[in-house]
């Protein structure tokens, strides 16, 4: 899990300058804390005061600096970032308003890894002698697919920004109002390029969002204290492909000069995951009341968690189709194996609910160790389930319009012992180091993940859910390469029959 502020957060990044501190913590068993079940990277973020401060910090990584491997490689080389991060904050109102701004740009490009750019030493690594690659760049051009027709910059940028802005007002010296807003912002091209396709198989992507927190702390008397939070976030992503061409894989096997068989796929023309979007809308409420009684030797805690999130993805998968070739001589003779293509892509929707109450205390019975306890109930739930497909529901006894609520308790139990030094807080003498023991039991669980249910909402078999199709053998269409690039509504729907005749005499030598 990753939390800033207390709360979940789903963004890319955050300005370094505007964080105060970043904890991982391994083993967490407050009951406050929920919703994963491994690890939490916890952040909290910088505050101003009633003084104008701030700090900057600009870091180079130049591929031009390092030195040892083959330059002459995009595989070997290294890659460039430029890092700039900022930040400033001060007074609104003395001694009670105060702000804190920061902002990050991270530009990295890093050198093209394709096909192309493969010098031969990197492509007999891949599998693939360079003569296999030659023949099949030249058998490209005679059947109307340019290799060179998308020649991306020479190297791939991958740029991200990230802003952050905190208020925090003292409405007085019983309540503490802090309002926070975070933005961020990524792109890359090209993207989607492997090391054994040309460059025309990419694309560009870019995401972006944001989001604002509202925080009020409140003191009654001397021994408690409420904390209620909600924050509102929102993202959108998106990817155009360079080409709107079918996909092709070619199948090429190649006697590597050690002796062995390289089977390789060489890949061309359009991007099998491109053009895609999305978006997602997240919002999170929790309220926690703490009570310190005595000495305050412990801290009762109760609360209650709400997130509702809200996703849609178009996830184009194959919109354009994808030819497959067993072999360069049947791409020359233009035979493809298989045709598949997804025809209507279904938009892939979730919309997940997520609670949690707890209550739990913290406890200090001396000063070198401290007892965490409590139990903590959690639930999950979807809204807007898929349609109901009765033939489904007679072959298989199965239901496609139910989708999995739970509700779960999770008792915890954790211990601190500080063993020498000072304990809890302590200056400790350098002479004195302390050993802290951390330990405990507790079981931990993650929210059914929503792109499980997503797929669902495209698969119930219903004519509105996405409609594929797959043409082997016989019935694969002949591609027309170059009238798929003058016109792309031009591309198959449909399996054909139709046979050619290098088709029937190749059928008919594998029959004899």
């Amino acid at each position: 899990a990753f939390t800033v502020d207390g709360l979940n957060f789903g963004g890319s990044s955050l300005p370094q300058e505007g964080l105060r501190s970043t904890r991982v913590i391994t083993g967490t068993y407050d009951v406050s804390r929920g919703q994963f079940s491994g690890g939490m990277v916890a952040s909290t973020t910088r505050g101003g005061s009633n003084m104008i401060q701030g700090s900057s910090g600009y870091a180079l990584r130049d591929q031009s600096l390092s030195f040892g491997g083959d330059s002459s490689s995009p595989f070997a080389q290294g890659f460039t970032q430029n890092q700039l991060s900022g930040g400033l904050g001060g007074p609104l109102v003395r001694d009670r308003l105060f702000w804190f701004a920061s902002g990050q740009a991270r530009l990295r490009t890093d050198a093209q890894q394709t096909l192309l750019s493969a010098t031969p030493t990197d492509l007999e690594r891949l599998g693939v002698l360079p003569d296999s690659v030659n023949r099949f760049v030249s058998t490209l051009g005679a059947l109307g697919v340019s290799p060179t027709a998308v020649q991306p910059p020479g190297g791939r940028a991958t740029d991200s920004y990230s802003a952050l802005l905190r208020l925090d007002y003292l409405i007085n010296n019983s309540h503490t109002l802090t309002l926070r807003g975070d933005w961020h912002h990524s792109s890359q091209d090209p993207a989607r390029l492997s090391a054994l396709a040309l460059p025309q198989t990419g694309g560009q992507s870019g995401s972006s969002g944001g989001g604002g927190m509202v925080t009020l702390t409140s003191r009654f008397g001397m021994h408690v204290i409420n904390q209620a939070q909600t924050y509102l976030s929102r993202s959108v992503q998106n990817s155009e492909p360079f080409l709107t061409l079918p996909a092709g894989r070619v199948q090429v096997a190649s006697a590597l000069p050690d002796g062995s068989i390289g089977v390789s796929n060489l890949a061309f023309g359009g991007s099998t995951g491109m053009p895609s979007s999305g978006r997602s809308t997240s919002i999170q409420a929790t309220d926690e009341l703490s009570w310190l009684p005595g000495a305050a030797r412990h801290r009762v805690k109760l609360g209650a968690y709400l997130e509702e999130q809200a996703s849609s993805n178009l996830s184009s998968s194959n919109t354009s189709g994808t030819f497959i070739f067993n072999s360069l001589a049947d791409l020359a003779a233009n035979i493809p194996a298989s045709f598949g293509r997804t025809l209507a892509p279904a938009e892939r929707v979730s919309h997940a609910l997520d609670y949690a109450l707890y209550a739990g205390d913290v406890w200090g019975p001396t000063r070198r160790l401290q007892l965490t306890y409590g139990l903590r109930l959690e639930g999950s739930s979807f809204v807007d389930p898929p349609a109901y497909n009765p033939v489904v529901d007679s072959a298989f006894g199965l239901r496609t319009d139910r989708l999995p609520a739970e509700w779960h308790l999770s008792p915890r139990a954790g211990f601190t012992w500080t063993i020498g030094g000072t304990a809890f807080g302590g200056i400790r003498a350098p002479s004195q180091p302390a050993l802290i023991v951390r330990g405990g039991v507790g079981e931990f669980r993650s929210p059914i993940p929503g792109n499980l249910v997503s797929a669902a909402q495209a698969s119930t078999g219903l004519p509105s859910s996405e409609e594929q199709i797959v043409c082997v053998g016989a019935d694969v269409p002949v591609p027309d390469w170059s009238g798929y690039a003058t016109d792309p509504s031009t591309i198959p729907s449909t399996c054909s029959a139709i046979k050619v005749a290098n088709r029937d005499n190749r059928n008919e030598n594998v029959r004899k």
